[in-house]
């Protein structure tokens, strides 16, 4: 009750204060038609020197500032990572009463202008039009999709959702010295996808996500892996023959991670994207993982990071259905267990690369130093601020049954199946 009686009081106030500024510019427009004498003052005509007629201009440009200042405080005061209808409209009730006398639909344009601003920042930091799509849809909901998709007719807009949709986008982190990537990188795959060896990738790890025979599973992984790696070295071979020396611009794509254990899950994105020649950098609290690399290395980590989590998540379901006691099936294994997934798969795909570079012999060496400096390059610039981080493991029991999930998947076998 007080804070809504300190509310009237300054709007009160804020009313008094217009009319009575209403009332001098009245009293100076009165004089003005008088007329006066000619040394610097008005005349009747209004045209002494160094005088015009006082109008509304400045006054709607002080109102339109006070407003748009009431709109980024309100949007740094709301949280928008969080799906909670009930209190961005609890935000923009607040705003409408900070906003008074002012007219609430004039408040809405101003609102819905930072929004247009703040899209426009985030698509210049990196985030093409899909991603920002996929962020709001998995943060704030679908309903906010079409807030979104509302601004460019301006009806349907609603004020608590465009603090919403403002809130999340001020929030984002944006990428820096994107001209070094491949400004069709970002969240495309390009030409590549039609490569018959990736077709080939893409059954073999269906198959193993549906196969109820963990034996059979383990060889389909090991051949979708195999098949990985003969394709990058095919394509970095490739562009040992270049003229000029130079390889494509890295690439960027964010790989989305559904909770919980985002940042377990991010671990083993990480391990996938090292064994491929890319960089990592997650913001576990939005829930996607940033990858740099070339476009057919990206594409075979997202393909291998999406079958390793589907298999991992079967894995641990089968763990704690013979687990003998309750501390097979807590958050803390369940984490211990993604963790060491991770940990593991990562150590096997890094024996399973070199392996590979051996077979291919010394020429591809080089090509993969000289593409291997071009994303790291490429990556510090783009995200310079980017935080190193252990994780701490509290379950043992939950680390040794990830260690051998991922051992069972034999991700190093190479050769035990023909193309």
């Amino acid at each position: 009750m007080a804070g809504g009686a300190r509310r009237v009081a300054r709007a009160q106030a804020e009313a008094r204060r217009r009319r009575e500024a209403q009332e001098r510019r009245d009293r100076l427009r009165g004089r003005a038609a008088v007329g006066d004498d000619t040394r610097g003052r008005p005349t009747a005509a209004g045209t002494a020197r160094g005088w015009t007629p006082p109008d509304d201009t400045a006054d709607r440009l002080a109102e339109a500032a006070r407003l748009r200042g009431l709109v980024d405080g309100m949007v740094r005061l709301t949280d928008g990572t969080r799906r909670d209808d009930a209190r961005l409209e609890t935000h923009a009730d607040m705003l409408v009463a900070r906003a008074a006398p002012s007219d609430p639909d004039a408040l809405l344009d101003v609102a819905t202008e930072a929004l247009r601003d703040a899209l426009v920042r985030v698509r210049a930091g990196g985030w093409p039009e899909p991603d920002v799509r996929r962020l709001v849809e998995r943060t704030l909901g679908p309903p906010h999709l079409r807030s979104l998709d509302a601004l460019a007719t301006g009806r349907g807009v609603r004020l608590a959702s465009v603090l919403g949709l403002a809130a999340l986008l001020v929030r984002v982190p944006l990428l820096e010295a994107t001209a070094l990537l491949d400004a069709h990188g970002a969240g495309a795959t390009g030409g590549t996808t039609a490569h018959p060896k990736l077709a080939r990738v893409r059954a073999l790890l269906a198959k193993a996500e549906s196969t109820p025979y963990p034996e059979e599973a383990e060889l389909l992984s090991a051949k979708a892996q195999e098949l990985v790696a003969r394709y990058a070295l095919d394509g970095l071979l490739e562009e040992a023959g270049r003229q000029d020396g130079t390889g494509p611009r890295p690439q960027v794509r964010r790989l989305w991670l559904d909770a919980p254990y985002v940042e377990a899950k991010a671990a083993l994105v990480s391990a996938v994207a090292s064994a491929n020649r890319c960089r990592t950098a997650v913001a576990a609290p939005l829930g996607f993982c940033l990858v740099v690399g070339d476009a057919r290395d990206l594409l075979a980590t997202e393909l291998l990071v999406t079958s390793l989590l589907v298999q991992a998540g079967a894995a641990m379901l089968s763990h704690e259905r013979v687990a003998p006691s309750r501390d097979g099936r807590t958050r803390s294994f369940r984490r211990a267990f993604l963790l060491a997934y991770a940990h593991r798969v990562g150590e096997r795909l890094a024996e399973a690369t070199a392996e590979a570079y051996r077979e291919a012999g010394g020429d591809a060496l080089p090509v993969v130093a000289a593409q291997e400096e071009r994303v790291t390059a490429a990556f510090e610039a783009a995200v310079p601020h980017t935080v190193s981080r252990r994780s701490v493991v509290s379950n043992d029991e939950g680390w040794l049954a990830g260690r051998a999930a991922a051992d069972r998947a034999h991700l190093d076998v190479a050769g035990q199946l023909e193309d």
